[in-house]
């Protein structure tokens, strides 16, 4: 008897890139829910502009290194997720900061930066 075995397609990591492969299946996945607890929206601007800003601007609009472009519908949920797992060649900030952090982050963006 014979069977079949799915083989694997390889991937190629790059460094400083993430796997596109990987961010598909993340992009794919329905946002988080937002952890509980209060929005602080000091701590999100402190965070936003130490590391958020250099590729995606004062704006969020991208054009910066390889930031794109924040749509402006875009969910405080969304935009949580998008901190925590990353997207196409934005790597994941959910190892570096607690998710409290990353809603305060997500808060400030929706709040001030895509008003």
């Amino acid at each position: 008897k014979v069977t079949s075995v799915a083989t694997p397609t390889p991937s190629i990591n790059v460094p400083g890139q993430q796997n596109t492969a990987t961010a598909t299946a993340a992009a794919a996945q329905p946002d988080l829910a937002l952890p509980a607890g209060a929005v602080d929206l000091a701590r999100g601007k402190d965070i936003y502009n130490t590391v958020c800003m250099a590729c995606h601007g004062t704006d969020g609009q991208g054009g910066h290194a390889e930031g794109g472009a924040m749509p402006k519908n875009s969910t405080q949920e969304h935009i949580f997720t998008m901190a925590t797992r990353g997207g196409q060649k934005m790597p994941p900030f959910g190892a570096a900061y607690k998710p409290e952090e990353l809603k305060s982050v997500a808060a400030y963006v929706r709040q001030e930066i895509l008003k």
